[in-house]
């Protein structure tokens, strides 16, 4: 049981920020299909890497959402 929990902890630690920028980039691409502009290419990912680490809480903003 010990491992198991351990492996979970691992798992949402790696997991979550890469969950927080896809859901990011899912936002921004439906907000430019509403708007009409820039079907063809997705958000990049560093910008918003980027944006959530500069908004306030550095890189523990990762895992708050």
């Amino acid at each position: 049981m010990k491992w198991s929990m351990f492996i979970s902890l691992v798992t949402n630690l790696v997991t979550a920020p890469l969950e927080l920028l896809k859901v990011r980039a899912q936002l921004l691409q439906e907000g430019r299909r509403l708007h009409g502009y820039g079907l063809d290419r997705g958000a990049p990912t560093i910008r918003i890497f980027n944006e959530i680490i500069e908004g306030g809480y550095g890189l523990r903003s990762l895992w708050k959402g």
